[in-house]
């Protein structure tokens, strides 16, 4: 393992340790929750799609990922292309550890529950996907479980790292007008938009609920196919590394 790479993942040890510590933590205080009674009822917790707050968590790794490890690189004679190979397979080792342990999570989750049954635990697959969750044997479950996990956490840090670089790379004026401009186009302008065409008769359907059944296709959500989601966030996670290194093979040092 090379020096980089080492020096890129010890900066995930504690935010990963204290990531588990504090859903281990919220676990049981919930499932120790469900015993006490309210006016004669007992309470009911629902743990529903773990995998979504993992990856909102690498998400946001993903967006502190760049500059620390690009200024120690460079100034340590480290290339761009050997930065970005070694961010690649600190992307690949983070997403498959946390995949196997959510699985895991999700194992011991769903036997507690069985156990107390105000205590509801589900992954996203069996939410999004119910269908090929009942009538697919476990193996074939829990390998499908682990490579959605997978793609969907590689996708999740590529897309932090690639906005990191992209607003590194970008001058002030430029950043500013990114800021302010993708919410107030994505928020305001577009809901505007939408429902002006649709009032005017010029097309048949909101422009959000086109959107909506293109986000259901394209994660196999209509088709109740996670393996369709699988090949989607791995198209999204390729891209993302592509136009990240793109940027990454110019840049330059710049004043913190």
């Amino acid at each position: 393992m090379s020096p980089m790479l080492k020096y890129q993942l010890n900066d995930y040890k504690k935010p990963v340790l204290y990531y588990y510590m504090i859903f281990i933590a919220i676990f049981i205080l919930s499932a120790g929750s469900t015993n006490i009674t309210f006016n004669g009822s007992t309470s009911s917790i629902q743990f529903a799609g773990i995998e979504f707050a993992s990856m909102i968590f690498l998400f946001v790794t993903g967006l502190n990922s760049f500059k620390d490890n690009f200024f120690m690189g460079i100034q340590n004679g480290v290339t761009r292309k050997e930065l970005f190979k070694t961010h690649l397979l600190e992307m690949i080792i983070i997403a498959a550890v946390m995949s196997v342990a959510d699985q895991i999570f999700l194992v011991i989750g769903g036997q507690v529950a069985n156990v107390i049954s105000s205590l509801e635990f589900s992954g996203l697959m069996q939410i999004g996907y119910p269908e090929y969750f009942s009538n697919q044997s476990l193996l074939i479950l829990t390998l499908t479980n682990l490579v959605f996990k997978f793609v969907l956490y590689t996708m999740a840090i590529a897309i932090g790292y690639f906005i990191t670089v992209a607003f590194y790379r970008m001058s002030k004026k430029i950043k500013t007008i990114v800021s302010v401009g993708i919410p107030v186009t994505l928020f305001m302008l577009l809901p505007m938009l939408d429902e002006l065409l649709y009032s005017a008769g010029i097309v048949d359907l909101h422009i959000s609920s086109r959107i909506g059944n293109f986000m259901l296709a394209v994660t196999g959500s209509s088709s109740g196919n996670p393996w369709i989601a699988c090949l989607f966030f791995f198209v999204i996670m390729t891209l993302m590394c592509a136009l990240s290194w793109l940027l990454l093979r110019r840049a330059t040092i710049k004043n913190r």
